[in-house]
């Protein structure tokens, strides 16, 4: 098109293209721009024509091609890296300058990939191809022959049978696994060194039933599921907050490391903060709703990219109230400073004074328990000793967990009063001064001039940040999760279906009909104040727990006594290895008597008496006692008694062995 129908279609003067066009000219460019629209311009009998430019759609998919990229040696990917370079300088050389001038000249510099006509023509259409169809030509020049290198020294044979053997027994010794492997596998047995890479592959791979294997009780205690300036893109309160979760360095005195899950508002830095077992949606829901009461709503928030900040659920949540939902870069902490800031102050000065802290690492937590006196480990265990005796539960769970009383339990905090404690420190922390913004988060706060914005009902709240279920009223309630929940205002509506929505109190439902009209608020007296997300993780962890027990008991059950079975197989008979030392004690003996008929002045005849008297002594087997090896040899061979000793002997004996072979030959042929 030209600049008149361009400025049509724009609606822009043609003197406005024309004079972009020239400008373009002079900065040496064939592209300009109106408005977000590109377009390629390029001469045709005097006058510009025009042609829209529309952005390019990488396909970032993932494929095979992509994964053999990741699994290529440096080697290979450099070499790819080459031969783009070698299309792209090939593409740009001299209008005049041929295939063969321009492989003359780049011998040297491409001589890692050796290119030939061939390769360079082959490389040429590789690459165009790509460039028709938007995709990396990289991952097309890769070579990807030879082996690969997620190819394996052991059969999935192999890796199911080190699996059956370390489920049967997973304090097992790496020696003892290649000893099995071995007779299992013979000469294709993996070596030692592959036989510990396939334990460390097993244990990543499959961490749940791998720690239940080895320490049930711990399984359940560690993986449970417990339910510029930064500060400049927030100007006033409310206007951005980051999000984020981190353990407790503190063991309450159920035996539970629980979760902080907080928000911070990064202006006045106030925060909230409440304690789960664990991050997840429920843990979320329960943070913003404290958040939302205490500081209103927030125009945006910073999350990163964990599964419950992009649930739909809480999608929905940011969507309804008008929340812009900002993500980092997956590990980069450091783009959410201000919660990681808070984190650390907490940890620094709350919980390394607390009872029950354990450190930030497994070596600050052997120090502290180090630190202990005699005396204080002593009371402790008396502690423990009383709590067990009048069926304290936690002092159960911890006794079980640690096997014996003989370990040392430190006086700790119930949930309740952790929570307390991190209550007191907020307050205390919004009322001193912030060294980042050089006065009180308070007193920044009430500053702030911009009003903050609230929501006109705080049920809104209960739905969005819990649970709904589509439910029929029965008569005794609403059933949920095999819990029942009552109001009297249900008592017209039995038959009916409603909406259940929930919280994190397992104790309440907020019933509505199905326009989404509020009806009342369930209970279940018995229930409240607990945790509904502490409830339903149990209960999964609970159901996947059964399953795995029972998937060990079963292999256990089947566990051959492969040791015994080894020693009883082992093709050593007690007979031989008697046979054996009495052989070589033989020659021992015979050569002293030798020595001393030699020092008494016997004759020969005396001494052939005492040779003949040894011969004639016979074992068990049927053999005499020999005078040396030799005859060993010569009587098994004379008799037709050569057997796995004999062989052994001549294994030992070759020269001895093949002399008395000859001369039996020999006799046997004269």
């Amino acid at each position: 098109m030209n600049s008149s129908e361009l400025g049509t279609i724009l609606n822009v003067s043609p003197r406005t293209i024309q004079d972009r066009t020239l400008k373009a000219v002079e900065a040496g460019t064939g592209h300009i721009k109106i408005g977000e629209r590109h377009f390629r311009f390029e001469t045709v009998r005097g006058h510009y024509h025009y042609e829209e430019v529309f952005a390019e759609v990488i396909d970032t998919s993932d494929s095979d091609l992509a994964a053999a990229w990741r699994l290529a040696s440096d080697a290979k990917q450099e070499e790819a890296l080459l031969k783009e370079k070698l299309v792209r300088d090939y593409r740009n050389r001299p209008e005049k300058e041929g295939w063969k001038k321009f492989l003359a000249r780049a011998a040297y510099k491409y001589r890692k990939i050796s290119p030939t006509k061939s390769k360079l023509f082959r490389w040429l259409e590789t690459v165009k191809r790509c460039e028709e169809e938007g995709v990396t030509a990289l991952d097309r020049l890769l070579d990807t022959r030879g082996k690969s290198s997620n190819n394996r020294s052991y059969s999935d044979e192999q890796y199911a049978f080190l699996e059956r053997l370390f489920l049967e027994n997973p304090s097992i010794r790496k020696t003892k696994l290649h000893t099995y492997m071995q007779e299992a596998f013979g000469g294709d047995t993996p070596s030692y060194a592959t036989i510990s890479r396939m334990i460390a592959r097993y244990k990543a791979e499959n961490v749940l039933i791998a720690t239940f294997a080895d320490n049930p009780a711990q399984a359940n205690n560690k993986l449970r599921p417990a339910p510029g300036n930064a500060s400049e893109a927030a100007a006033y309160n409310n206007a951005l907050w980051e999000m984020d979760g981190t353990p407790v360095d503190v063991m309450c005195e159920d035996g539970i490391r629980y979760q902080l899950s907080a928000a911070i508002d990064v202006y006045s830095r106030r925060a909230v903060v409440v304690v789960t077992p664990t991050a997840n949606a429920s843990a979320l829901g329960k943070v913003f709703k404290k958040g939302i009461t205490k500081l209103g709503v927030p125009e945006a928030v910073k999350l990163d990219n964990g599964k419950e900040y992009k649930s739909r659920a809480f999608e929905y949540t940011c969507s309804r109230l008008k929340i812009e939902q900002q993500f980092t870069m997956p590990y980069s902490g450091w783009q959410k400073p201000h919660i990681e800031r808070f984190f650390g102050t907490l940890t620094r000065d709350l919980f390394e004074e607390l009872p029950g802290y354990i450190g930030h690492n497994v070596g600050e937590r052997e120090k502290i328990q180090n630190r202990e006196t005699y005396e204080e480990k002593l009371k402790a265990k008396e502690r423990a000793m009383a709590m067990l005796r009048h069926g304290h539960s936690a002092a159960k769970k911890l006794a079980a967990a640690q096997k014996a009383m003989d370990a040392y339990i430190p006086t700790t905090l119930s949930r309740e009063q952790l929570e307390g404690y991190i209550d007191k420190w907020i307050n205390r922390y919004d009322n001193r001064q912030h060294r980042g913004i050089k006065e009180t988060p308070l007193a920044r706060w009430n500053e702030c001039a911009i009003p903050v914005r609230r929501i006109s009902d705080e049920r809104v709240l209960d739905v969005l940040t819990g649970l709904s279920e589509k439910k029929k009223v029965s008569k005794k309630g609403i059933v949920w999760k095999k819990l029942s929940y009552w109001h009297d205002a249900l008592s017209l509506r039995v038959g009916e279906s409603v909406w259940a929505l929930s919280d994190d109190d397992l104790g309440y439902l907020y019933v509505y009909d199905l326009e989404m009209k509020f009806i009342c608020k369930a209970e279940n007296a018995e229930l409240v104040g607990k945790s509904r997300a502490e409830y339903m993780a149990s209960r999964f962890f609970d159901a996947k727990a059964k399953r795995l027990i029972a998937q060990l008991v079963e292999i256990r059950r089947e566990k051959p006594e492969r040791y015994l079975s080894l020693i009883d197989e082992a093709g050593i008979r007690q007979s031989d290895i008697i046979e054996a030392a009495l052989e070589f004690k033989s020659e021992a003996v015979s050569g002293v008597r030798a020595s001393l008929a030699e020092e008494s002045g016997y004759g020969d005849a005396e001494q052939e008496v005492l040779q003949d008297n040894t011969k004639e002594t016979v074992l068990i087997n049927g053999r005499p006692i020999f005078g040396s090896v030799s005859e060993r040899f010569a009587f098994d061979l004379e008799n037709g008694t050569v057997d796995e000793n004999t062989k052994r002997l001549a294994d030992k004996n070759p020269g001895l062995w093949q002399l008395a072979l000859e001369e039996w030959e020999k006799n046997k042929a004269g």
